[in-house]
């Protein structure tokens, strides 16, 4: 019946073996004495076990009920163990939240401890990167000001012939204009 999705006959078969369900996830737990599982882990694979065997079971194989689904539980449970034992998942086992709190005042979390390689975050980077926009502008401040709006077009991603059109210039003018603001900006201190 639990076959054709008798919800009243799961229930009776899951009661009839919930004592024993209970008795492999605790006496595993107990003899094995896992990290980073617990009971409730070993019965939710003991229950896995328990559906494994009611949909699986073939009374033709001259095997008992009670016995297969204490065989397919215990299977699994152990399964289950030995995969813990092995760090077969590991990466669940070792994870921690960024908010946790490391001090005793509770002023720093794990966050503030991990070294970051993102340049934005890098507050030596982020001087370097101040000191160069300064020493650009200061470049860019010797220019005339049709040289500066070249500059700025060609930054945003304009081509040479886009820049030329809108600054009523040559295309060769434009590229003189680049070069010269490329050189006068590797001649300076940031070079």
């Amino acid at each position: 019946m639990i076959r054709q999705n008798s919800e009243y006959a799961y229930g009776r078969m899951r009661s009839r073996y919930e004592a024993l369900m209970w008795k492999l996830s605790f006496q595993n737990f107990y003899i094995q004495k896992p990290e980073g599982i617990q009971v409730n882990d070993l019965y939710q694979m003991a229950s896995m076990g328990f559906l494994e065997a009611i949909y699986t079971y073939r009374e033709s194989k001259g095997c008992g009920l009670a016995h297969f689904v204490k065989i397919c539980a215990e299977t699994r449970v152990k399964t289950h163990l030995r995969m813990c034992r092995t760090g077969g998942y590991s990466l669940i086992d070792t994870s921690f939240s960024l908010d946790l709190t490391i001090s005793e005042d509770q002023s720093l979390t794990l966050e503030g401890l991990i070294a970051v390689e993102c340049p934005k975050s890098n507050p030596a980077y982020q001087a370097y990167l101040e000191e160069a926009r300064v020493e650009l502008n200061r470049i860019l401040s010797c220019t005339k000001l049709q040289e500066q709006q070249i500059y700025e077009l060609w930054l945003d991603g304009f081509s040479y012939q886009e820049i030329a059109v809108l600054e009523n210039t040559s295309a060769k003018h434009v590229d003189n204009t680049i070069q010269k603001i490329k050189r006068m900006v590797n001649s300076s201190r940031f070079s």
